[in-house]
């Protein structure tokens, strides 16, 4: 295993157009994502419970161009030259197992760097909303805070609450 990387981080940016995507357009299930690619993580739990379905680990991901958001602001305050932004909404009921990211995409981009995500809240906390990394859970969460970590950081998330969660992923490589 290589060295985890998990640092606070935070920014400073309007994220208020969120709330007008037309977000039926970005639902995405990832049981069967999570089922085949990361048995070995699930291994010493018994593999992935039967009870994750399509219907619990649902999130709704839009991938943001840079003529809809600011790339190179957000690239200077969170020192991470951005290759990809996207915003995730989690509906109340739905959780994303535990998982590594794996940066397939990026890898392909830019062979041989380190990757990392920043995971930003875009509003303050509210209950029943988590975030897990490794044994460490996180929660009331102020808006425009978040996490950057790498592919040596198993993470979870869950919305057990009333409202949905949205979170900012900003993938790249530290400057």
């Amino acid at each position: 295993m290589g060295n985890i990387i998990l640092q606070e981080t935070n920014i400073d940016y309007d994220m208020s157009f969120i709330y007008n995507i037309e977000w039926f357009n970005y639902k995405d299930p990832l049981k069967d994502i999570m089922t085949h690619q990361l048995k070995d993580l699930h291994k010493p739990y018994g593999g992935m419970p039967s009870s994750y379905t399509d219907e619990n680990t649902i999130i709704y991901q839009k991938f943001l161009s840079k003529s809809e958001i600011d790339y190179e602001i957000l690239s200077t305050q969170t020192n991470i030259d951005i290759y990809t932004i996207s915003v995730i909404r989690q509906r109340p009921g739905n959780c994303i197992p535990l998982h590594v990211d794996r940066f397939y995409k990026l890898r392909q981009m830019k062979p041989g760097g380190e990757p990392v995500r920043a995971n930003i809240f875009v509003e303050d906390w509210a209950d029943g909303h988590i975030l897990q990394f490794g044994k460490e859970m996180k929660w009331n969460w102020k808006k425009n805070t978040g996490w950057v970590f790498n592919e040596h950081v198993p993470h979870l998330s869950g919305n057990c609450g009333m409202q949905d969660k949205y979170t900012l992923q900003l993938s790249g490589f530290f400057k």
